[in-house]
C-alpha cells in the first residue's frame, strides 16, 4: 500500500494533560481516529481516551523490551533505539501503521508514551513516507500532578518530574516539525479558537456550524472534565514543584 499521500496527526503530551479532549477535537476536523479505541473508564476518562488500543499495547511492549515504563525515571538513551530488537519492533510498527492507514487519508494518533518514543516513531513515519503534524497538549503541571496523585497515588514531586520530561521531549523531538501547542483549559473555555489553531496547523477545514462541531462543543465538552484548575502563578506557591518546572510551564504558556 502506498502511504506517501497519507497524513498522520500525532497528539503528544503528558498523561492527564488533556490529550484525550484534544484528540477527540480532531474528529471535528474530519480526522479519523480508527475503530479500535480504548473504552472509557469511569472516574478516569469518563468520555473516552480516544486512543488506539493496538498502538498503546505496542508502545507498552516496546518500553518493556527496553526495560522502561511510562513512569520510570531513567531516560531513554539514543543507543537504545538501535539494534536487532528495535529493528524487529520497527517492522511490526510499519505493518501496524499500514493496517491503520488502509482506506484512511488522515489518521489521528494519541498515546502519551509516544513522547518518550518519538525517535522510534519518527523513523517509522519516515520509512512510510507519511506527512506528520503534531498537536502538543499542555496543562498546568499542578493540575497534572494532583490528577496523578488521585489516579496513581504518585507523590507530587514524581509527577512534576514526569511532566517535565514528557513535555520537554515533546518540544525537543518536534522542534523542526509542523506543530501547534494547545492549552487544555483554553480548549474547554474557547473551543472554537483552539480548534481553529489546530485546523490551520494541520491544514484541515473547520466548519463551526457542522453537526460534529456542535456536538463536540455542546455535548462532549463539560466543565466537569476539569477537576483541578490552577492559575499559572499558583505553581510558584507549591514547594513540591522544582524550579525548572516553573520555567518550562511559562515557556509552554507563551507558545
Amino acid at each position: 500500500m502506498n502511504t506517501t499521500d497519507k497524513k498522520v496527526i500525532v497528539v503528544l503530551g503528558m498523561h492527564r494533560s488533556g490529550t484525550s479532549v484534544v484528540t477527540r477535537g480532531l474528529q471535528v476536523l474530519g480526522v479519523d481516529l480508527g475503530t479500535r479505541l480504548l473504552a472509557a473508564e469511569q472516574g478516569v476518562n469518563d468520555k473516552g481516551f480516544w486512543e488506539d488500543m493496538d498502538i498503546t499495547a505496542f508502545d507498552v511492549d516496546l518500553l518493556c523490551a527496553l526495560g522502561h515504563d511510562w513512569h520510570s525515571f531513567a531516560p531513554l538513551q539514543p543507543s537504545e533505539f538501535q539494534g536487532p530488537i528495535i529493528d524487529s519492533f520497527k517492522l511490526r510498527a510499519v505493518q501496524l501503521m499500514r493496517d491503520k492507514l488502509a482506506g484512511i487519508d488522515v489518521l489521528g494518533l494519541k498515546d502519551p508514551r509516544m513522547a518518550r518514543l518519538m525517535p522510534f516513531w519518527q523513523d517509522v513515519f519516515e520509512h512510510l513516507g507519511v506527512t506528520v503534524h503534531y498537536v502538543i497538549a499542555c496543562r498546568n503541571p499542578m493540575s497534572v500532578a494532583r490528577s496523578l496523585a488521585k489516579r496513581n497515588s504518585f507523590p507530587l514531586e514524581k509527577s512534576y518530574l514526569l511532566w517535565f520530561e514528557h513535555m520537554l521531549l515533546a518540544m525537543k523531538y518536534t522542534a523542526s516539525a509542523q506543530r501547534v501547542f494547545i492549552d487544555y483549559d483554553l480548549m474547554l473555555r474557547e473551543p472554537a479558537q483552539q480548534l481553529t489553531r489546530i485546523a490551520r496547523s494541520v491544514g484541515m477545514p473547520l466548519v463551526e456550524g457542522s453537526p460534529e462541531f456542535v456536538e463536540f462543543v455542546n455535548e462532549f465538552l463539560e466543565q466537569s472534565l476539569r477537576r483541578n484548575n490552577f492559575a499559572e502563578e499558583d505553581l510558584k506557591l507549591d514547594p513540591a514543584a522544582p524550579a525548572h518546572t516553573l520555567v518550562l510551564s511559562s515557556l509552554l504558556s507563551a507558545l
